[in-house]
């Protein structure tokens, strides 16, 4: 998607928009805005140089403290056939975006980075008629028959990946439940002391993913929805570990009188068959959810464009 400040700054470049993102030629290269929940993405459809001009352009960048505090970027991915920069997105990031913008372009020239007269999948000159291909986040203006030898070549290199995948999504559950049990334990501390914390929502799906990949769970969307699944149930326990910590410090304390550590299992069914009670608690698992979707939204769009079973898929594109 493209919001008010990047429509207004494409507006502004001449570039199209079509099918959520923003594209067209500026600087002699054609370039891609986009953004999400907490960042923002600027794409640059190019044939990367040799390995020696793309080590050189590397070397040539500041350091990450300097690129994220005077352009908010936050990584800078070079593939074949396109530059990749995300930006942290917060008040003020418009105007870094505008200045990074103008400072990267330049640079990837004088590296021997392609522009906008050729074909980012082979190099070769392209022509205005040929047609604008989205894949992924980047708008490339391709050769037909570039784009749709990239697609089988993806379409090819899956099926071998999955044939060879000797993983099992069984075991990776039991590995991602194990994580989200595990990371349910700081969620848990922490809202015993009265905060909702967005890192700790990261923290658990992490760790669900990291005990998938570990017990040897199969690749693919499923794992997804697994680490998805396995991090709402860490939330959840997490709540319930924090009702079990309060009452066993109001027990230590005497302020529930005659009752003992072992009384909290019957306490807490006798406390969720209460409606008043369950309000309250559902309240806190939504606001819970809420901030723990904030701390793994990265994550989890990081597994999908990671995703080694996913298929290349170039979508069509207005002309620019």
């Amino acid at each position: 998607m493209v919001g008010t400040g990047l429509k207004k700054l494409a507006k502004e470049l001449g570039l199209k928009t079509d099918q959520g993102i923003a594209y067209g030629e500026y600087l002699g290269f054609n370039v891609t805005f986009s953004e999400g929940m907490g960042y923002k993405l600027l794409g640059i459809s190019t044939k990367s140089p040799d390995t020696e001009q793309v080590g050189a352009f590397l070397a040539s960048l500041p350091d990450d403290d300097s690129l994220l505090k005077d352009f908010r970027i936050n990584a800078l991915n070079i593939h074949d056939d396109a530059v990749v920069v995300n930006f942290h997105d917060n008040p003020g990031t418009m105007n870094k975006f505008r200045d990074a913008l103008n400072w990267i372009l330049p640079q990837l020239k004088s590296y021997g980075f392609t522009g906008s007269g050729y074909c980012p999948l082979c190099g070769s000159s392209i022509s205005p008629f040929d047609p604008w291909k989205l894949d992924e986040v980047v708008a490339h203006h391709v050769h037909p028959g570039c784009s749709s030898a990239a697609e089988m070549q993806s379409a090819n290199l899956v099926e071998q990946f999955i044939s060879e995948d000797t993983g099992s999504y069984g075991r990776g559950f039991l590995g991602a439940l194990a994580g989200a049990i595990l990371g349910a334990i700081p969620w848990a501390v922490a809202l015993f002391f009265g905060f909702f914390v967005s890192m700790l929502g990261f923290v658990i799906g992490f760790l669900a993913q990291k005990g998938y990949d570990l017990a040897g769970g199969r690749y693919g969307k499923g794992k997804i929805a697994i680490v998805i699944i396995t991090s709402v149930f860490g939330v959840i326990l997490g709540n319930v570990l924090s009702d079990c910590l309060i009452l066993g410090t109001m027990i230590n304390d005497g302020e529930i009188a005659e009752a003992t550590l072992r009384d909290i299992p019957l306490m807490l069914t006798a406390a969720y068959s209460d409606i008043e009670f369950l309000k309250g608690s559902f309240l806190d698992l939504g606001m819970g959810l809420f901030f723990a979707f904030l701390g793994m939204i990265g994550m989890i769009r990081d597994l999908r464009n990671s995703d080694p079973t996913s298929k290349r898929r170039m979508k069509d594109l207005q002309q620019a």
